[in-house]
């Protein structure tokens, strides 16, 4: 009798334990659909105002959808990341030796890195080097020795150009950025084409440029300098690496 009523008490206490971690996921996955919703909104509320700044602009409105289409995408993913971790609540799952939680998004050199539910690490390398904001203004360009023009390579009849304008500094001309801006050796823009390619960035015409870089804006961190790497990525918060923070991430 006695056995049996520690084995009933015992399965007690697992089912309550059970149906806490459930009401604990559920819960969880609420809030993130609440989030999501808010931020949804917000992109429709963005789009709607950058819609009447346009005054019926095509090529403003077109840039007002694709910046609305790229917040939706961010939304929905920052919506996936955010149920994933609803599963995991409790579970002490950890990278590299307990340094990242599991879903921890960081940058690690030129690439962004999430700590997996699976204690791996996945990293994909990014184009600039984690910059993302250029130099679009081709007068402050020019005007500050810059060349302000698209990334181009290829044989002279058949050369390929990105579809953005680049604020161009360094290479055989000595190109230079305005004050507050870094030029970024890192990067490695691929342009889509065929058949043979030579190396190097050149001008519109095919001329070389020599080892260019790509006027970035300098990332203002408060935290740097503290003698703390702090390279997890977090909303509203720039993360460091061993370019905009080169005092903590060497």
């Amino acid at each position: 009798m006695k056995k049996g009523l520690i084995t009933i008490l015992i399965l007690t206490f697992i089912l309550s334990i059970f149906l806490v971690s459930a009401n604990e996921t559920r819960d969880c996955r609420n809030d993130c659909l609440s989030i999501k919703n808010i931020q949804t909104v917000n992109c429709s509320s963005v789009f709607l105002s950058c819609k009447e700044d346009c005054n019926w602009n095509r090529v403003c409105l077109n840039k007002c959808n694709k910046e609305k289409i790229n917040c939706l995408k961010l939304v929905n993913s920052d919506y996936s990341k955010c149920s994933k971790k609803c599963a995991y609540l409790g579970k002490n799952i950890t990278c590299l030796g307990g340094k990242y939680n599991a879903g921890d998004v960081f940058l690690d050199s030129c690439q962004i890195c999430e700590c997996g539910y699976n204690s791996r690490v996945s990293c994909k390398k990014t184009d600039f080097c984690n910059f993302n904001e250029f130099l679009n203004d081709s007068s402050k360009c020019e005007s500050n020795n810059g060349l302000f023009q698209q990334l181009c390579n290829g044989p002279y009849f058949d050369i390929v150009c990105s579809h953005d304008n680049y604020c161009l500094c360094s290479g055989f001309d000595n190109y230079s950025c305005p004050e507050n801006y870094y030029c970024l050796h890192n990067f490695s823009l691929s342009l889509t084409r065929r058949g043979y390619t030579i190396a190097g960035w050149k001008t519109l015409l095919g001329v070389q440029l020599g080892d260019i870089g790509i006027c970035v804006k300098k990332q203002q961190i408060d935290s740097c300098g503290n003698g703390v790497c702090e390279n997890i990525v977090k909303p509203g918060k720039e993360a460091e690496t061993f370019l905009n923070c080169p005092e903590d991430c060497k």
